[in-house]
């Protein structure tokens, strides 16, 4: 009786499951660091929205007063002014009225620091009289 001890065994080699282990490892580390990158720009996105949301809310301030409001006045970039309730953030405003003399200028800007990096977020309105 003669033995066939390979070419009757089916299933993996044992060189066959480590490569297969070693593609595993590297498709779940590739994996795990898009989690990362997904991790870091979810964070800045909060913070992004968050200072929108605090130059949107100086900006509808400003436009629910009249054209001819005293705190409608022109002036140059202010004093970042702290946000209350926000330690990171600060705001300010410049107000310009262009030469026709109907509108008026508003931009916001609001600056914070994350991770020792400054940012700003900027956005402006007219005002009409």
């Amino acid at each position: 009786m003669r033995l066939k001890y390979f070419s009757d065994k089916k299933g993996f080699t044992l060189i066959e499951l480590l490569i297969a282990m070693l593609i595993l490892a590297i498709g779940l580390m590739a994996v795990a660091g898009l989690q990362v990158t997904a991790i870091r720009g979810n964070a800045s996105a909060k913070w992004v929205t968050a200072a929108t949301t605090f130059a949107e809310e100086k900006m509808e301030k400003f436009k629910s007063k009249g054209f001819s409001d005293s705190d409608l006045t022109n002036t140059d970039w202010t004093t970042p002014e702290p946000i209350p309730g926000a330690d990171n953030f600060s705001r300010q405003w410049k107000i310009t009225e262009p030469a026709a003399g109907n509108l008026k200028l508003i931009e916001v800007r609001v600056i914070w620091s994350a991770i020792g990096v400054s940012k700003q977020v900027d956005i402006s309105s007219y005002v009409a009289k």
